[in-house]
C-alpha cells in the first residue's frame, strides 16, 4: 500500500464496506490494509483473472452497468510474464483506485476517473 493512504472513505460505509470485502477477499488481504487510494493494479496485484472474480462479485456490492470500461486500460492480461515485464520496464497503466471503484458503484454506471 502507498503511505498517502489516509483519504475518507468516499461513499456511504455500507457501500463501502462491501467493497472492501469483496476487494479484500480477491486479492487475499487483510481489508484493513485496503483504502480509497488503494491501486488494484498496482497495490493489490489484481489483474486477468483476479478481475473478473472481482467483478463476479460486485453485483453482491451494487448492480452497476460497465458500458465504456476497458479493461486494457487499467490491467494486464493473466499471463504474468507480461505483469512482470510491464512492471520491470515501468510501464503503467492507468490506475484504478478504490476511491473511483466505489463511486463507480454509487453512480451504478462507469465513467472514466
Amino acid at each position: 500500500m502507498r503511505d498517502d493512504d489516509n483519504a475518507e472513505t468516499p461513499v456511504g460505509a455500507s457501500l463501502w464496506d462491501r467493497l472492501v470485502v469483496a476487494v479484500a477477499a480477491v486479492a487475499a488481504v487483510d481489508p484493513a490494509e485496503v483504502t480509497p487510494n488503494t491501486r488494484l493494479l498496482d497495490d493489490l496485484h489484481i489483474y486477468g483473472e483476479d478481475w473478473d472474480d472481482l467483478l463476479q462479485r460486485l453485483p453482491e456490492v451494487q448492480e452497476t452497468d460497465w458500458t465504456g470500461f476497458k479493461f486494457s486500460d487499467y490491467f494486464d492480461d493473466e499471463i504474468a510474464l507480461v505483469h512482470l515485464l510491464r512492471r520491470l520496464l515501468r510501464l503503467r497503466r492507468r490506475p484504478l483506485t478504490l476511491a473511483h471503484l466505489a463511486s463507480v458503484l454509487a453512480r451504478r454506471k462507469w465513467f472514466d476517473p
